[in-house]
């Protein structure tokens, strides 16, 4: 996933654009992290 994706998908939701800058940062890392981590053990 793309950080642009990533980006697409979070802001979706209300609560994204509460954080600041640094904040929303992390919170693309860590989706992208989680997501990675998933597609990996789900075999695709």
């Amino acid at each position: 996933m793309t950080i642009k994706e990533s980006i697409r998908i979070l802001s979706l939701s209300p609560f994204y654009y509460r954080l600041n800058t640094a904040a929303r940062k992390a919170l693309i890392n860590e989706f992208r992290q989680v997501y990675q981590e998933a597609n990996h053990e789900g075999g695709r």
